[in-house]
């Protein structure tokens, strides 16, 4: 598994901004790795499986700090899923974010807050990063081998 990224306080205010937000970081407390700016915005996410993104959907957005994402949506995800977020910038074309999924727990029925870790940047012309592969398709060409 790749090791988180942090993405740099410029590019952290400028998402910031661009989400709408007073730049102004919350308080750090002792168990956290990096200060958070908290939010009211809503994002875009594509849920990633087996290296490939998913049907978009919108979520809302709790917090936002240099090494992940809160956000909150109408279904859960279990720890180590996987999702791509497209984050505005002011004056660029969006970031596109890999994240891990570190936690998720129910607020109330039907709405679930999900912490996620940045894990790489998503370049235009890549892939994000080596995906597992569908075990469907591992599945036929085992068949096909043996057969």
């Amino acid at each position: 598994m790749s090791s988180p990224i942090c993405i740099s306080n410029p590019v952290l205010s400028d998402v910031a901004v661009a989400l709408g937000a007073s730049v102004r970081a919350q308080e750090k407390s002792n168990k956290r790795r990096a200060n958070r700016i908290g939010l009211k915005a809503r994002v875009t996410i594509s849920p990633y499986v087996y290296g490939v993104p998913q049907r978009p959907v919108t979520v809302d957005v709790r917090d936002l700090s240099a090494r992940g994402i809160s956000i909150t949506r109408t279904e859960p995800m279990q720890p180590g899923q996987q999702f791509i977020v497209r984050l505005p910038r002011t004056g660029e074309k969006p970031t596109d974010i890999l994240c891990t999924v570190a936690h998720c727990s129910a607020v109330q029925t039907n709405v679930y807050k999900i912490g996620a870790e940045f894990t790489c940047v998503v370049r235009p012309d890549s892939s994000p990063a080596p995906g597992r592969e569908d075990p469907r398709e591992l599945d036929r060409i085992q068949r096909s081998i043996l057969s």
